[in-house]
């Protein structure tokens, strides 16, 4: 199975193999081609899994990282606001996103909807996200600002509303590990206990590990 599994990664693209969800994968392949934007963008990619999981270490040193290549200081404020939310500083966390300007409608939304959803006002927060997914430019920029959109929802009661995108970003990103995450959350939710258990112990080890433990910390929420 190992050497079945080798060969397959072997005859794989970059692109697919980013699409699979294998980002250290993929992130060696296109540096092996010398893509710098596919590695830039499956670093973000590496660094949002780590966010959402709130793996504050893995997360501090991605932004360091994607920082030398240039990251705008408007995004990189963004990552941080998000890291101190991942260590306990939520209101500090709160203020700072608000506090960040930026041209770009899709980050400025996203910013603003976060820091209403970090703040306890989680229906305002769902337009500002909303706005931020109709904004966002491309594929994998709605993918992110419509996670945050399914937390909103979710926070305000809107769970069908919010199961119903989860599932709309497991059809359109199938590989991806964070949008059955967030499908099996909003599966519990919505007190579809058994579909929850079964989505979220679906992940293979080969998916990025910030969803894996995002995943298992749920299941063990769930079963207390």
């Amino acid at each position: 199975m190992t050497h079945l599994l080798a060969i397959l990664l072997l005859a794989a693209s970059p692109a697919e193999l980013e699409a699979s969800g294998l980002l250290t994968e993929a992130g060696t392949a296109w540096e092996e081609r010398g893509d710098l934007p596919g590695q830039v963008r499956v670093m973000t990619n590496m660094l949002e899994d780590a966010l959402y999981s709130a793996d504050v270490r893995r997360a501090w040193l991605l932004a360091g990282e994607l920082s030398q290549f240039g990251a705008e200081g408007a995004l990189l404020d963004f990552w941080l606001a998000r890291i101190a939310w991942g260590s306990g500083l939520r209101t500090e966390a709160s203020e700072a996103l608000a506090r960040i300007e930026s041209p770009d409608p899709w980050l400025h939304h996203r910013a603003r909807g976060l820091s209403l959803l970090y703040g306890g006002n989680p229906r305002e927060a769902a337009t500002q996200l909303a706005i931020s997914v109709s904004r966002a430019g491309t594929a994998r920029r709605g993918f992110y600002a419509s996670l945050d959109l399914c937390c909103a929802l979710a926070a305000s009661g809107e769970t069908a509303k919010a199961l119903e995108i989860s599932e709309l970003l497991c059809a359109m990103f199938p590989g991806d590990a964070l949008a059955r995450v967030m499908k099996g959350l909003c599966l519990q939710l919505s007190g579809q206990s058994a579909a929850a258990a079964r989505e979220l112990t679906s992940l293979s080890p080969g998916h990025p590990p910030g969803a894996r433990n995002m995943a298992a910390r749920l299941m063990r929420e769930f079963a207390e």
